[in-house]
């Protein structure tokens, strides 16, 4: 799926590298559309916090982000917990 998905957007009308030295927080990024997100968003630059309160496929999805050369790190948590959001931030800064 992410082949197909770096094929869509090289199609795509926009500058590449555009998401250059940003940081991204993807949510509920440890699979499906949330983890394509993550990887699209590292391919164009962006410094992904993949967030997922699967710890095991966060850590996976970051894992193969940056083995293809793009930034990721895993932060596993729940997005209802208050106490989460704070160390989402701070490890995102």
């Amino acid at each position: 799926m992410a082949e197909r998905a770096a094929q869509i957007a090289s199609h795509l009308n926009y500058p590449k590298g555009m998401l250059a030295g940003q940081v991204a927080i993807i949510t509920g990024s440890g699979q499906g559309i949330g983890a394509e997100a993550a990887r699209l968003f590292a391919n164009e630059g962006a410094k992904v916090i993949v967030s997922d309160i699967d710890g095991t496929k966060a850590r996976q999805v970051a894992d193969n982000i940056n083995k293809s050369g793009g930034k990721a790190l895993a932060v596993a948590g729940d997005m209802l917990d208050a106490e989460y959001l704070k160390t989402l931030v701070k490890k995102a800064a």
